[in-house]
């Protein structure tokens, strides 16, 4: 049984978040922790952050210059250590500002899915566009330390990826033969997100509809189940909650209009995370992708969601016992 462990490396979609202590401190915890379980992971990097970030520190601003040594020397130490850096993205990153202290953003952009295809008059990015731009970021960054690097899979912000046409076909006219935004059972009819997953219920790696040319785009779906709220509780959770809701916070209105799930029985609510999981949970996950005889599991995590609390070196030792890790893009190379 094979294993991949993803994480969005990202702050909060709010715009707000430490460097230091959301992503790099937890993220240098984690890494330390799988070099010694020999576990390689796969990081999907939100470039559009870092975009800003490292706009900031060029032109001097003195907030962001360490910020910015610090990322770049922590995505370098994850190249040496073997893992896997693919692309993520926040739309609402585009074209960022720093202002009075705080991160500008537009969330009216926040769903890649609900983006036109190409940027418009307007300013609104386009899917295509961001994409690209993407893959251009990180393989001028990490191709100096890997020659035969490459960015080829990609997760969307808030799980919003689209399985429209669009979509699919933004992502094969990019060159991306990998996604990994699908949660089997997940719904939402919200402001900021929007999706209904329920009418998937595989966990198989699967060609996202309609990926056929130029590259035929492969969906490898996160783990997912229905977890009562006894069982998702967690001190993990339970601190994150406590310390980091001012945080996740936005302030953000837009009437939606009334919907229901295609598939209300399917619904679930909880993916594998290694990060915020009871222990109850972690238990259940690992039976389920042993009773479906899963060739691939997909587990998630966010360092800023990582604490002390949580239950990532149990997860990881314990998923070891039936079976090994291996990244995304290794996964890819076996299909």
């Amino acid at each position: 049984m094979k294993y991949i462990l993803t994480f969005d490396y990202e702050l909060f979609g709010s715009g707000k978040g430490d460097v230091l202590k959301h992503l790099v401190a937890p993220t240098d915890k984690m890494l330390e922790t799988m070099q010694r379980l020999g576990i390689h992971a796969t990081f999907f990097i939100e470039y559009l952050e870092l975009e800003a970030i490292f706009k900031e520190a060029d032109s001097g601003n003195p907030l962001f210059i360490d910020d910015a040594k610090h990322i770049k020397a922590q995505l370098e130490r994850m190249v040496s250590l073997g893992h896997d850096l693919q692309l993520h993205l926040h739309p609402q990153w585009y074209q960022a500002q720093y202002r009075q202290g705080q991160w500008q953003l537009n969330f009216d952009w926040w769903r890649f899915s609900a983006l036109p295809y190409r940027t418009s008059a307007d300013g609104t990015p386009g899917q295509l566009d961001l994409l690209l731009a993407g893959k251009a970021f990180l393989e001028a960054l990490i191709q100096p330390l890997n020659s035969e690097y490459r960015c080829h899979a990609f997760r969307a912000g808030g799980y919003n990826v689209g399985f429209n046409p669009q979509s699919v076909k933004a992502l094969s006219a990019a060159g991306f033969d990998t996604e990994s935004s699908l949660c089997p059972g997940f719904y939402a009819n919200k402001a900021l997100c929007q999706y209904d997953y329920t009418d998937c219920d595989s966990f198989l790696p699967q060609p996202m509809p309609g990926s056929d040319e130029p590259t035929q785009v492969i969906e490898y779906p996160l783990l997912t189940l229905r977890s009562s709220l006894a069982e998702k509780i967690s001190l993990a959770r339970l601190y994150t909650r406590l310390f980091n809701k001012k945080l996740k916070r936005i302030g953000y209105q837009r009437s939606v209009k009334p919907a229901t799930p295609l598939q209300p029985h399917k619904l679930t609510n909880s993916n594998f995370d290694v990060c915020l999981s009871s222990r109850a949970q972690v238990q259940r996950f690992l039976a389920l992708a042993q009773q479906k005889c899963l060739s691939t599991t997909v587990l998630i995590g966010h360092a800023k969601d990582y604490s002390w609390f949580s239950p990532f070196a149990y997860t990881l030792k314990r998923a070891q016992r039936q079976g090994q890790f291996i990244t995304l893009s290794d996964a890819r190379e076996t299909v």
